[in-house]
């Protein structure tokens, strides 16, 4: 499952299908993600099929889905932009429910 958030106040949650993406959750567009030179505070939750999207405290975004049952975590950070772009991850907490 991949659960996105873009610098320009975007989210989506999706799925990876033989090397595609299959969207649960379309882009959507936010005023709770902070955009530019800024700090967002990303929870995400998978617990059994439910899957939920946290940012800076509000829930923006959940979906239901059986297609995984088990898996692995990954911080990917990628820009799309022409200009250089600075990421940041830290204080990453993984727990089971």
């Amino acid at each position: 499952y991949y659960f996105f958030i873009s610098g320009d106040g975007m989210y989506a949650i999706a799925r990876a299908v033989d090397g595609a993406f299959e969207w649960l959750v379309e882009w959507t567009v936010s005023d709770v993600i902070r955009q530019g030179n800024a700090t967002n505070h990303i929870q995400v939750i998978c617990d059994g099929n439910y899957l939920a999207l946290i940012v800076n405290g509000q829930m923006l975004a959940s979906a239901s889905d059986t297609r995984y049952s088990a898996g692995d975590i990954a911080l990917i950070a990628a820009s799309l932009e022409t200009e250089p772009s600075e990421i940041h991850f830290d204080n990453l907490v993984v727990s089971t429910p």
